[in-house]
């Protein structure tokens, strides 16, 4: 099998918030196809979880927000938060500024 290759996919992608755009790039992952049935999943499944499992580790190790893990997840926050809670990590692991902003966020949307 092949390394994982990153490819310039020129792809805008538009946030939930609304925001500007912003230019994407795609990470390709080969697998053996027998992996989809141990897993249960089909190709899709098996894509995004992929993509969740990423958001979640770096997430964990310090390296990405909450905000921006789900970003990166393709999820919306409080979902992506109850993955964290399914993968057994603190949901509420966050520094004192980044509470602050989530519930002004919050605030803001009530």
């Amino acid at each position: 099998m092949n390394a994982p290759v990153f490819v310039d996919t020129n792809v805008l992608v538009y946030r939930q918030d609304g925001s500007d755009p912003i230019k994407t790039r795609s990470l390709t992952i080969d697998y053996a196809d027998e992996i989809l049935p141990t897993l249960s999943m089909n190709p899709d499944e098996f894509s995004e979880d992929a993509k969740t499992l990423v958001a979640v580790k770096l997430h964990k190790l310090g390296r990405l927000s909450t905000g921006a893990a789900a970003e990166l997840a393709n999820l919306p926050k409080p979902l992506f938060l109850t993955r964290l809670a399914a993968y057994d990590i603190d949901t509420f692991d966050m520094s004192e500024d980044e509470l602050r902003s989530d519930v002004a966020s919050a605030r803001r949307h009530l």
